[in-house]
């Protein structure tokens, strides 16, 4: 008996262990949720919210990865175009696919630059084709105006087909043909 009489002075009381009985004017009102609703809803919040970010991951990823998106073509034949307007055989060899060619082409390319006096393009369209991330088929349009070095002057429209390769992310003109003079 000491033993209980010791425990019973050592505890206290606490309160119930439960809820608290609610405030008689409140009886009557029936609780509105309960912890299950309340847990499926947020279940269904969460997966509503992985849901929207798999679809946003998604779209961004089509969006940035998609060929169609890639203007760097395009970019290769714009900057094509200004080295020959600057009769830079150098960087016009540039943008050439790196393979045999480009080597047998320089010297040609540099005798035919040496007859240009003066080129200007005008009024000019670069259009992207094609593209599928490998291969890209560029259409440059507009007006070639050029000083030939004595054969005289003249104006002609432009209208070239550029395919180009992509190459370890970067891309190249695999085939072109020279503006007609």
């Amino acid at each position: 008996m000491s033993q209980d009489t010791k425990t019973s002075e050592q505890t206290h009381d606490t309160g119930p262990l439960g809820t608290p009985p609610a405030p008689p004017d409140q009886l009557d009102k029936a609780p509105t949720t309960t912890a299950d609703s309340g847990s499926w809803r947020s279940i269904i919040g969460l997966g509503l919210l992985a849901i929207a970010l798999v679809v946003g991951i998604v779209t961004v990823l089509n969006v940035f990865n998609n060929p169609a998106n890639d203007k760097r073509p395009v970019e290769v034949v714009q900057g094509f175009a200004t080295a020959i307007e600057s009769k830079d055989v150098t960087e016009m060899l540039s943008y050439m696919e790196p393979t045999v060619l480009r080597r047998q082409i320089g010297p040609e390319l540099r005798a035919y630059v040496e007859y240009i006096e003066q080129i200007r393009f005008t009024d000019t369209n670069y259009e992207m084709l094609e593209n599928d991330g490998e291969r890209a088929i560029v259409r440059w349009t507009g007006t070639i105006e050029y000083q030939l070095r004595e054969r005289g002057s003249g104006t002609n429209d432009l209208d070239q087909t550029f395919e180009l390769v992509n190459i370890e992310g970067a891309w190249y003109i695999r085939s072109v043909t020279l503006p007609q003079t």
